[in-house]
């Protein structure tokens, strides 16, 4: 139809007018001003939230369950294996490793396998990993086979940029 608007104006001129009891015809003619000063008097909450995991080669594994302790916030060498892998994709990222690996395309995953020089890097940094996973914490020291757990958790810290902390205007 001549004359028509895009479906975006359409839209917005409809979520507009649906708390306003007045007719609307999508090709009345419209300024692209007007149209710009439209703003819906109630935000839609969304139905559902889609978490997308990606799936990482067997030998690239071992850097997802990495990206699930805080460890690698604190190891130089594993920020700079995740940072080399993909520049782009670590800094829009936000610097989060799972975030990071749900944004590496497939054909990027598969130029990591094969570079030999980067995987036994990744292999060094894993095995510091499961080395530290590995020591004897002085809880479990103290008090041994007990089943009792603890967490401590304190907001005048920060811990990396990934994990937003915003207490007493520290914000990281």
């Amino acid at each position: 139809m001549p004359g028509c608007h895009t479906p975006k104006e359409v839209l917005a001129k409809a979520i507009y007018l649906s708390t306003k009891a007045s007719g609307f015809n999508p090709c009345e003619s419209y300024s692209s001003s007007y149209l710009s000063q439209i703003k819906p008097k109630s935000r839609m909450k969304p139905l559902h939230r889609l978490n997308i995991i990606p799936s990482l080669p067997e030998q690239l594994t071992p850097l997802w369950d990495l990206g699930h302790n805080l460890w690698w916030s604190w190891s130089k060498e594993a920020i700079r294996i995740l940072y080399q892998i993909a520049p782009e994709a670590w800094i829009a990222s936000q610097r989060n490793p799972r975030r990071f690996w749900a944004l590496l395309r497939p054909d990027q995953l598969d130029a990591l396998i094969a570079d030999e020089q980067l995987r036994s890097r990744i292999a060094h940094v894993v095995e510091q990993f499961e080395g530290y996973l590995s020591q004897p914490t002085w809880f479990g020291q103290t008090h041994g086979e007990s089943r009792l757990q603890v967490a401590y958790f304190s907001a005048e810290f920060g811990l990396t940029e990934s994990l937003r902390i915003y207490s007493g205007g520290l914000g990281v």
